[in-house]
């Protein structure tokens, strides 16, 4: 990962909130922040209708194509957990059995006897072999066990729920050439791609400044020191963002940036005026019908049109004019 983008986590995503220093990680993105940003697009009726509007759509992070997409591990055994005695943690693992059956979410009281949980888990252990009763013991281990097993499976569920829940993501992507991205997002070659100026945009402009490059990372990333702050003051509210920003590297080649947005559950799928575009590019296969129509819309609008062109000479695509075709190369004179 570039040296900037560690930066800007350690800066704005930082597990103790008293270090994060929001300002200064903005100006960091802010000075990364390229001078165009891309959307792939297909010539289906919905794309082209909320180009006509000058809109695109958040999308909830639910509904990604990539089951890691916005995923992330930790270690429950660090989290911190109140001290209880053996009858009180009975007591929860039957508070947590009533919720499950009720497909109710689990609210653990508010802690004030820290204690590390596999610290405590080790502690009850030790109070439980200390006891002469084998068949108590061995009862009390497996409820204490299966209680391990529950709280974990529900912690995993509601932080997956509650880091997605009100989170809107705009996707956006900091190359226009890309073969994989015209074939995955826009109909093979033959969709359209929609440049928009952020340079011309204020730092103020919400589109901007809640603009952000996505992370690729090798491997999940542990998230346990966010979720095991003990002290609530201290847990970094923009904590659900950067959980939005995280891939895997099997995605780098998208070079995506994402506009994230707490709009709450039920605003999470919903349009966003966009700024009008510094150009549009059409695919390398467009059809000759689409051509015709984006080339209409465009002068309509006084909008740049350009067409990505295929280079016969090495794997790479280029912007160029509507229309223009490099010549094939010289590949040597001819034998009479």
């Amino acid at each position: 990962m570039e040296k900037w983008k560690c930066q800007l986590i350690r800066k704005k995503f930082h597990y103790s909130m008293r270090r994060v220093d929001v300002e200064t990680g903005f100006r960091i993105k802010n000075s990364h922040i390229p001078q165009a940003l891309y959307k792939y697009r297909t010539f289906d009726t919905k794309h082209t209708d909320a180009l006509a509007k000058g809109e695109l759509w958040w999308v909830a992070p639910e509904l990604f194509n990539d089951p890691y997409d916005s995923f992330a591990t930790f270690d429950t055994d660090r989290f911190l957990v109140e001290d209880m005695s053996i009858d009180e943690a009975l007591t929860q693992v039957e508070a947590l059995k009533q919720a499950s059956e009720a497909e109710e979410s689990f609210v653990p009281k508010k802690i004030d006897r820290p204690i590390q949980h596999r610290a405590w888990v080790d502690k009850i252990h030790t109070e439980l072999f200390n006891d002469e009763r084998l068949e108590v013991r061995n009862a009390l281990l497996r409820s204490i066990s299966a209680f391990r097993e529950q709280m974990n499976e529900e912690m995993v569920r509601s932080l997956s729920r509650q880091s997605r829940e009100g989170l809107s993501v705009l996707s956006l992507c900091e190359n226009p050439t890309s073969a994989l991205m015209w074939s995955h997002y826009s109909d093979n070659h033959k969709g359209f791609c929609i440049a928009y100026d952020f340079s011309a945009l204020s730092p103020k402009d919400l589109r901007r400044r809640l603009c952000f490059p996505v992370f690729y990372r090798k491997k999940l990333v542990d998230i346990t020191r966010y979720m095991a702050r003990g002290d609530l003051q201290d847990f970094n509210n923009y904590f659900g963002t950067y959980l939005c920003l995280l891939k895997s590297n099997e995605w780098k080649y998208e070079r995506e940036w994402r506009i994230v947005y707490p709009l709450g559950p039920s605003e999470a799928t919903r349009p966003l005026e966009m700024p009008k575009p510094s150009a549009i590019i059409l695919g390398a296969h467009v059809e000759p019908a689409n051509q015709a129509w984006m080339t209409s819309f465009c002068a309509e609008r006084e909008i740049a049109l350009r067409q990505v062109i295929q280079r016969h000479d090495q794997f790479r695509f280029e912007i160029g004019e509507v229309g223009e075709v490099r010549p094939e190369p010289f590949v040597g004179s001819k034998r009479s």
